[in-house]
């Protein structure tokens, strides 16, 4: 069985981007959702990103979360979400396959090295020698 889900599954305790009090209302898109972004504004899309793991980290997976992550105990389940979050992950799905990429999973922009970034809310740092790119929604 394969679920698919986008924005609504958490839109109950985080932002989205389009809705009437959206992100793209309080930031340009071009200026924190791309490597040339992160390369002009280091500060801004570092900053942005981390608002948007901390708002993460406060959320719990909600009703909807959970029954999927259920139907992992007597199904096949693969769960391909549009979200960055990891809300799913935290109700105990185990197959999540992310468009999007993700807010727990970093890159280095010269080699394309991933990485996690699982162990720690505020671990995107400037640092000249080694940037990293979350795997942004454009």
């Amino acid at each position: 069985m394969v679920v698919f889900t986008g924005a609504g599954i958490s839109a109950d305790q985080l932002a989205t981007f389009t809705d009437d009090n959206g992100l793209w209302l309080k930031y340009r898109v071009e200026e924190v959702s791309s490597a040339q972004a992160l390369k002009a504004y280091p500060e801004k899309v570092i900053d942005f990103y981390n608002f948007r793991k901390q708002e993460v980290l406060s959320a719990h997976p909600n009703p909807a979360h959970i029954a999927i992550a259920e139907l992992e105990k007597k199904y096949r389940v693969s769960v391909v979400t549009s979200n960055v979050d990891n809300l799913h992950e935290r109700a105990g799905s185990t197959q999540v396959y992310h468009v999007h990429g993700s807010l727990f999973e970093a890159r280095h922009l010269e080699s394309d090295v991933s990485f996690s970034t699982e162990e720690s809310p505020d671990d995107l740092q400037i640092n000249h020698q080694i940037r990293v790119e979350a795997h942004l929604v454009a």
